[in-house]
């Protein structure tokens, strides 16, 4: 193949010894050599990117066409010699739940990341996939699951915030410190309705990968780790229901008072 002007593009190659940021890579070589593990991560995809993924690695028409799909929930396909994985972060901006698409590629010696724009996560998981304290043996499925551990465990601050509020929205009504809330509760029930759907796919994936037996996932290393991200996905999933039932329990306080407070009025 020639070579391709990816445009935002980043190869590392990961082995026992460290990591590599590579600016031109070889790519015959780079996936000929089965003693390290290759990470690309493109920002698109541009046209580049999607020959690349056609050209070099080969992937599925239809794996491929899932990377313009960018509204689609957690999930994993098995195809010929790669498995295709989509999860999704959450953030807050001005207040509105914005949920992210992060295309996953995993072969026996390659993963490859597609999202659109600069993703935090992906970072994160790449410093700590390069950190030398590791304890697990360098593989796809081990960067998997390190992409993985970070997109679940960015939750867990969400969750924080998203109680934090709630807390607050209930103290106003109960104290009547408010009079107007009826916004504030449809805007949470609808992003705690909107976490929970990103969320809950994420224990189907999750225990799809703790009983995929591919040599490439290291599974026997990486069990009980996949485990682990399983447990904090019901421990999230959960989380998300006390809330919804709570709001719903704030929304049944709030018409109480404001019943109250008519009649106190109308006598």
């Amino acid at each position: 193949m020639t070579h391709i002007d990816a445009g935002p593009m980043s190869v590392r190659v990961y082995d026992e010894h460290g990591c590599q940021k590579l600016d031109q890579p070889d790519w015959a070589a780079l996936l000929a050599d089965t003693s390290h593990i290759v990470w690309v991560d493109m920002d698109g995809p541009s046209a580049e990117h999607l020959q690349i993924m056609h050209e070099v690695f080969k992937f599925h028409p239809l794996a491929i066409e899932d990377t313009h799909n960018k509204r689609q929930r957690a999930k994993m396909e098995e195809y010929d010699g790669h498995l295709f994985v989509i999860l999704n972060t959450m953030g807050l901006h001005n207040d509105e739940l914005i949920v992210r698409e992060l295309d996953v590629f995993i072969g026996p010696n390659f993963l490859v990341t597609v999202h659109k724009g600069d993703m935090r996560a992906v970072h994160q998981a790449e410093e700590r996939a390069a950190a030398p304290h590791t304890r697990l043996p360098i593989s796809s499925g081990f960067l998997l699951y390190t992409l993985m551990d970070v997109v679940i465990d960015s939750y867990f601050p969400l969750l924080e915030r998203f109680s934090d509020r709630l807390e607050m929205l209930e103290d106003a009504i109960i104290n009547e410190t408010r009079s107007v809330v009826v916004p504030d509760l449809v805007h949470m029930k609808r992003m705690a309705r909107r976490m929970w759907q990103v969320v809950w796919p994420n224990q189907s994936l999750a225990n799809h990968l703790i009983n995929f037996d591919e040599p490439y996932m290291n599974q026997g290393a990486l069990e009980y780790y996949f485990r682990d991200i399983y447990d904090h996905t019901i421990r999230i999933v959960d989380v998300l229901n006390t809330y919804r039932d709570t709001l719903t329990s704030v929304t049944d306080i709030y018409m109480s008072a404001t019943s109250n407070r008519l009649n106190r009025v109308v006598n």
